[in-house]
């Protein structure tokens, strides 16, 4: 696994998916994971994900996404007892997210000075994938 800094941002490579990170407010973090499972697959396989050190409350309710203060067509709905819980939403993340100087999820809070970059680092991580070669 190969690890490298584009701004605030971290991107992970491994064999077959590419995970970019960004830290938030209160030991958050927004994630965003790209599988690639076969060679001859065309588009990623992609999930935005909210992680949290402390455990979410009981009755937390659902947390609307906000980018650059304008609500999106996405939100979050928490467990109680969960660390992490993936965004939902028919959002293009990757587009959406290159265009985030700020991100909000609920109560958690993201700035980025470079999400395009970001961005651009995870499409060219997916289109290096070989993806895994059935046997």
């Amino acid at each position: 696994m190969s690890e490298k800094q584009i701004e605030a941002w971290t991107l992970q490579t491994a064999q077959c998916s590419c995970f970019i990170s960004l830290k938030g407010t209160e030991q958050s973090e927004f994630s965003m994971v790209v599988v690639k499972a076969t060679p001859d697959q065309k588009q990623p396989r992609l999930s935005a994900m909210l992680s949290v050190v402390q455990e979410f409350p009981e009755n937390t309710g659902r947390y609307p996404v906000f980018i650059n203060d304008r609500e999106i067509k996405a939100e979050v709905m928490p467990l109680a007892g969960t660390l992490t819980v993936e965004l939902n939403g028919e959002a293009d993340w990757i587009k959406l997210i290159s265009t985030a100087k700020k991100l909000q999820i609920g109560p958690y809070y993201f700035k980025s000075a470079l999400p395009e970059a970001a961005m651009h680092e995870l499409i060219a991580c997916y289109k290096s994938l070989s993806g895994k070669i059935p046997h």
